[in-house]
This record gives C-alpha cells, structure tokens and sequence, in this order.
C-alpha cells in the first residue's frame, strides 16, 4: 500500500484538523449562560474555613485542597491533577501481630470504627491536625529541629515507607496500616459518561464473558444501578460523583454526603455548606466540561505512523478493554468495566463485589452460553478501565499515579491484561513509538 493511499485511509479515519468531539446534546441547551458562569466560578472558589453569614462550617475541618480546580487543572479547568494532589488511603492490614495489650485500630483514627480503610486528609483546619497526621503515618519530627532538617528528615522517612512499593506500611503495635494513594482523574466528557445507559455497560460485560478473552463486570451500585465514575467504579451518577468529592475533598457538606470528622475533636456541623444553587450550578458546569479531542497530525508521515499506530493498539488487544465508543460517548476508549489487573496493582481498599456472567463451557448452535452466577475475584486487584481520551494530558497514569508516562502504564498492566502487554513488548521500537504516537493525539480539549 502506498503512503498516498495509506494517508486517505488515515485521512478518513481521522481528518487532518482538529476534531473537537463536543457535548452536544439536549442537556447542554437546557443550561443556561448563567449557570455555567455561575458553576465556574463554584468550581474554580477558594473555600473558607467557618465562612461568616452561613449555617455551614466550610471548608474542612478535613480536606485535600481548598478549590475543585486546585487539582483538577491538568490541561485545562476540570482536567486530571498531577502525583502531588494524590489523595491517600489508610487501610488495616489483615495480619496483626499477637501481643499483649492489644489496642483497638479506632484508637488510631475513629473511622476504623467503621471502615477498614479511612481517607487520611492532607489537611485540617485546626493546628493540631498536622503533628497527629505525622505521629499515625510515623514522621514524628522534633520541634527543635529547624524547618530545612524536619523538611529532610520528612523526606527521608518518606523514602523508607516509600520501599515498600506503591503501597506503604506503617507499623504501630500489633496494628500494621497499609498506606495506599489515589490520583486525580480529567474531568473531561463525564456528562457524557453520565448519559450512557446502564444496560450498554452491560451488554459489553456479556459479551466480554461469552468471548474466552478479557471478561470485565459492570461495577455494581446502589438500587441495581451500574457505577461509571470512581477508579473502582462504585459511583454511579455524575451527582453522587461531583456532591461525593466535594464532601470528602474539600469538607463541603451537603445533603446526603456528610463531611469527613476531625479525628482529633469531631464537631457537629451547623448545616449545609453548599446552597442547592450552587450545587446544581457545578454539576451542570462539570457536565458541560468539554469532551476532549483528538488531534491528527498534519504532516502525513506522521498520520501514517498514527495510523499504523492505531492499528497495533487493537491488534494487541488494548481495544478489547479501551472501547473507542460506548453509547454517547464517541473516542471514550474504556468499557467502564472492572477488570483484574494483576498483583503488581492491587491495592488493600477493594471494589465491591457482585454476581457477574462467566462462560459455562457448554457450547451450543447459538455459542457459549453463559450463567449469572456468584464468582469468586480478586477485588484487590479489580480497577474500572480509565477512559483513553485526553489521556496526552492526563500524566502521571494509574489509579496512584505510579506510571510516569504511557510506556511504563502499558508495562505495568497484568492479570486479564498481561497478554496485551507482552504483545506489546514484542512489538519493534517503531511499533511501539508508533502506538504511543497514536496514543499522544487523544488531547485535552
């Protein structure tokens, strides 16, 4: 085949301008300018802590940041956040060592009372929130030390935990707590996310068991419904998702998701933090976020690298999980299925468990049949498929941000995706870069 021939195939697939794969239905016309001003302006606020002329407290007492956009900025307003925005996890080990004068895990943070698994926040706003946060993840630094040699010996503690591998260990007593983080996703094309039914998501999952490869299951949420939002895909509605991260990012309470405790002295909040104005004024700002593009290379020995590129991608077997396109969601490149990605990536806070279609190894004139049934998984190691466009600009990758650039992302995928990436790595430098070159044109928008 000739290059000529190759850049019209290349051309046809992707036009050589930049193709803006926008949110143009219904919904977005029902939004007025107002509202959208309005819900940027929510979004892009630096909250206060105990704001004067409210029933709420504010910001806090527990938070991350103190904006939406203070970490999701990443080519542009509403993007991913880099590895610094983490937010971290604590979660009880299963093994504890037996010892006398055993103390109870909520001793050590109230919400083990709860929950295995507890956020521990970046931030109070009371000022002895910070010397506890260091005495439980044990950097414990003196006070006589001057802030360059506690900054040094911060860092070095840091790098011990930090050789345990992506997920950390921190030894109190009998109590071994696992130190786990998660990185912040684009919010790019999540209206249209929320518009795909929940019967697509599942159709996909069927045929995903029914086909003898990778065989994801649709993240179960509450009332039968499907989840699409979170790395564990256990929100189910842009919502739930946008009103969630507010309770639990910046301390915004508002009805039906409460505010994280201060751990140290819990204080019952006055009311909510959040009118229903501005609530309903961020989520119809983050539904109408842009829906990232993707951009074809004007130069044609590079659109056919692209191409080529394109087509080593499906071929090995990273389009059997990066759907491109999933009800609305055109250039999505994700099933929004869980899948088991491995040891390498399992973490100690799990998905939630379900019944799911496996193939029964009856073969009929229609096919495999298959059966709904309980399945045991490895739920520590099951991650909804992260959607691929924007995915240029959404560095550091994985749910904790450990792969730094695309090439070490694709390494790193195993258990139902280990085939993909040993193909991978079979493939020559010029593949490769080829494939990745493909990759880099699915922007931001």
């Amino acid at each position: 085949m000739s290059v000529a021939s190759v850049g019209r195939r290349c051309a046809a697939r992707w036009p050589l301008v930049v193709v803006v794969l926008g949110y143009l239905g219904a919904a977005a016309a029902e939004v007025s300018a107002d509202d959208a001003v309005n819900g940027r302006e929510v979004f892009t606020r630096v909250w206060r802590p105990r704001p004067l002329g409210t029933s709420g407290d504010g910001l806090g007492p527990m938070h991350n940041d103190v904006s939406c956009v203070a970490c999701h900025f990443q080519g542009g307003v509403g993007g991913g956040g880099p590895a610094e925005k983490n937010a971290m996890l604590l979660s009880l080990s299963d093994d504890a060592r037996p010892a006398k004068g055993r103390v109870t895990p909520a001793v050590l943070h109230p919400g083990f009372a709860a929950a295995r698994t507890v956020v521990l926040h970046r931030f109070g706003t009371t000022t002895d929130y910070e010397p506890w946060r260091q005495a439980l993840l044990n950097i414990d630094v003196p006070d006589r030390l001057s802030p360059e040699r506690a900054e040094e010996r911060r860092a070095a503690i840091a790098r011990r935990q930090a050789a345990h591998g992506p997920v950390g260990r921190v030894r109190h007593g009998v109590h071994q707590l696992l130190v786990s983080q998660r990185n912040t996703p684009a919010l790019f094309g999540v209206g249209l996310i929320d518009r795909i039914p929940k019967e697509e998501i599942q159709r996909l999952a069927a045929e995903q068991a029914q086909s003898g490869g990778v065989s994801g299951r649709a993240a179960p949420a509450a009332a039968e419904g499907v989840g699409r939002f979170g790395w564990r895909g256990q929100i189910e509605t842009l919502e739930q998702f946008v009103l969630a991260a507010c309770a639990n990012e910046l301390g915004l309470q508002t009805p039906h998701h409460e505010q994280p405790d201060d751990p140290i002295d819990p204080w019952p909040n006055a009311g909510e933090d959040m009118s229903a104005e501005e609530r309903e004024a961020l989520i119809s700002f983050v539904a109408e976020l842009p829906t990232p593009r993707q951009i074809a290379p004007a130069d044609t020995d590079e659109a056919v690298a692209v191409y080529a590129g394109r087509e080593s991608f499906d071929a090995v077997g990273c389009a059997d999980c990066h759907v491109a396109d999933v009800g609305p969601a055109f250039g999505i490149y994700s099933d929004l299925l869980l899948h088991d990605m491995g040891p390498r990536l399992s973490d100690p806070s799990p998905a939630a468990p379900s019944s799911m279609l496996v193939p029964t190894g009856q073969v009929s004139y229609l096919g495999p049949t298959s059966v709904l049934v309980s399945v045991e998984s490895n739920l520590k190691q099951e991650w909804r498929t992260p959607p691929l466009w924007g995915v240029r600009d959404s560095a550091p990758y994985l749910h904790d941000g450990r792969a730094g650039n695309l090439a070490e992302a694709i390494v790193l995928h195993g258990g139902e995706a280990a085939a993909s990436a040993k193909r991978y790595a079979r493939l020559s430098a010029e593949e490769q870069l080829q494939l990745l070159a493909f990759l880099n044109t699915l922007a931001a928008p």
